[in-house]
């Protein structure tokens, strides 16, 4: 009998914490309402949501026909990956800008790069993390 009783006087006590809980959570739901919602900055864009690769656009020079003519590089100057156009996309007028670029991802062995046949191309506002001009 004795255990019995113990056993329900720890479910009361188990009880009474979460009733405190529930009203603290309350309370702060009250002041919350009454402070109205928190005034949002903008949001800065990332690149890697948008876009397959971002960075400059650097013209590549290979004997190999065939060969990416293009790369992405980050600020300082790692490539990112090789950039190829797909048809009717001419990244020419994007030279030594920094663009993001989404298309079909792909890997080639032979340079342990990445490369992307880039459909769409975007010119980015320089740090900016990614803010679109046109």
């Amino acid at each position: 009998m004795l255990s019995k009783i113990q056993r329900f006087d720890d479910i009361r006590q188990r009880s009474n914490t979460v009733n405190a809980m529930k009203a603290e959570i309350a309370r702060t739901d009250r002041q919350l309402a009454r402070l109205g919602p928190r005034p949002r900055g903008p949001a800065t864009p990332d690149p890697t949501d948008r876009y397959d690769a971002f960075g400059e656009l650097q013209q590549v020079s290979s004997a190999k026909a065939g060969a990416p003519q293009y790369a992405l590089v980050d600020a300082g100057g790692k490539l990112q990956c090789y950039v190829s156009p797909a048809p009717g996309v001419n990244l020419r007028p994007y030279l030594g800008q920094q663009i993001g670029v989404t298309g079909t991802r792909g890997y080639m062995p032979e340079q342990r790069a990445a490369h992307i046949m880039a459909r769409h191309v975007s010119v980015l506002e320089a740090g900016t993390g990614g803010t679109v001009l046109r």
